[in-house]
C-alpha cells in the first residue's frame, strides 16, 4: 500500500537544505534570533487537499521570512519561490519520505507589519507567501 507522504516535511527539509534557519512555526524568539540581520523562515501547512489519494497532495503551504533586515527578510522571502520552483522542477527526493513535484505561487512575498507580531517589535520585520506545492510519494520498483 502506498500512502501520500508529509509534505510540509518534505519542503521544510528541503528548504533547509538552502536556508538552515527553516522552522515548522515561528520560534518564540524569534526577534533574538533575527537581531543581528539574520533571516529566519517559519514553513507550514495551511490546507490543501489530494486529488488522487494513494499518488499526489497538493499542499498550501504558508512562508514568512522575519529579519531585523528588511532587506534581508524581502530577499529571502524572494529567493524562497526561485528554490521552491527549482526543487520542484528537479523533482527533488527528501529522504525516504516522497519527492517534489510541482510549485504554484498563490500570493507573493509581502511586507506584514501591522499584526500582533510586528506592530510590538518595530526593528522586526516580516514577509509572508502562500504557495501550493504538490508532493509524492517514492514508488518501489519493481
Amino acid at each position: 500500500m502506498t500512502f501520500l507522504p508529509d509534505s510540509e516535511y518534505i519542503v521544510v527539509k528541503a528548504l533547509q537544505w538552502y536556508h538552515p534557519q527553516t522552522f515548522y512555526k515561528i520560534p518564540a524568539n524569534v526577534h533574538k534570533l533575527t537581531a543581528d540581520g539574520q533571516v529566519v523562515l517559519a514553513v507550514y501547512k495551511t490546507g490543501g487537499k489530494a486529488p488522487a489519494t494513494d499518488f499526489v497532495d497538493n499542499t498550501m503551504l504558508t512562508v514568512q521570512a522575519f529579519s531585523s533586515d528588511r532587506r534581508a527578510a524581502s530577499a529571502t522571502a524572494r529567493k524562497v519561490r526561485a528554490w521552491l520552483h527549482e526543487l520542484c522542477l528537479n523533482q527533488t527526493r527528501v529522504e525516504n519520505e516522497g519527492f517534489l513535484a510541482n510549485f504554484r505561487e498563490l500570493t507573493g512575498p509581502m511586507p506584514v507589519t501591522n499584526d500582533e507580531l510586528t506592530a510590538n517589535q518595530p526593528e522586526l520585520f516580516r514577509f509572508v507567501a502562500t504557495y501550493m506545492v504538490a508532493t509524492k510519494p517514492l514508488r518501489e520498483v519493481s
